[in-house]
C-alpha cells in the first residue's frame, strides 16, 4: 500500500510540473517612442516608427503595421519570426495624404506558440 502511494504521488508530482511548465505565462512591454500619441505631421514628411519590445521570456515573433484609419488602406507592414526575449525596431514611412487623415502605427506581439498575441498602438494625424 505504500508503495502505491508513492508512486501516485510521484506521478501527480511530475504530471504538475510539466502542467506549471507547460502554462508559462509569458507577457510583454511594449514601448512606441515615436511617433507619439496625436502626433501630427504634414503631407509627404517621413514618419518615424521606432520602439522597443521586451518579453517576460522568449518571444515568438511580432508584427508592426501603419493604417490610415480614414481611409483603411495599410501603408507599410513589417514583421519577424525570430525568436527573441527583446526586440526594437526603427522603420520610416513617407506618408502621402489627400485629405486629413488619422493614421495608427500598430505593435503585435506574439508572446507564445499556442498563438496568444499583445498588441499596443498609437494614432497620429497627417495634414495634407
Amino acid at each position: 500500500m505504500k508503495k502505491t502511494n508513492y508512486y501516485l504521488f510521484v506521478a501527480l508530482t511530475i504530471g504538475l510540473g510539466l502542467i506549471s511548465a507547460c502554462n508559462k505565462q509569458n507577457d510583454a512591454t511594449i514601448t512606441i517612442e515615436e511617433p507619439v500619441i496625436n502626433d501630427t505631421i504634414f503631407n509627404l514628411d517621413t514618419l518615424h516608427m521606432e520602439g522597443t519590445i521586451i518579453g517576460g521570456s522568449k518571444l515568438h515573433g511580432y508584427t508592426l503595421t501603419l493604417t490610415n484609419l480614414s481611409t483603411n488602406e495599410l501603408i507599410y507592414t513589417g514583421s519577424t519570426s525570430n525568436k527573441k526575449k527583446e526586440y526594437a525596431f526603427h522603420e520610416h514611412q513617407e506618408v502621402s495624404v489627400l485629405d486629413t487623415s488619422i493614421l495608427e502605427v500598430k505593435v503585435t506581439v506574439n508572446l507564445n506558440r499556442s498563438g496568444k498575441m499583445a498588441t499596443k498602438s498609437v494614432t497620429c494625424v497627417v495634414i495634407p
